[in-house]
């Protein structure tokens, strides 16, 4: 009952979880090509 119980529990946060780690992807995509825009003229 307690690895059923654990699993049941466990489904909704694993379920929450990838859309949160999606956003999360995008922005950190989206800092790293503002940083890397940032960087270019700089280097150049």
């Amino acid at each position: 009952l307690g690895q059923v119980r654990h699993s049941t529990s466990a489904s909704p946060f694993i379920k929450q979880s990838p859309p949160s780690r999606n956003s999360i992807c995008r922005e950190g995509q989206l800092i790293w090509t503002i940083k890397s825009h940032q960087l270019s003229p700089d280097i150049s």
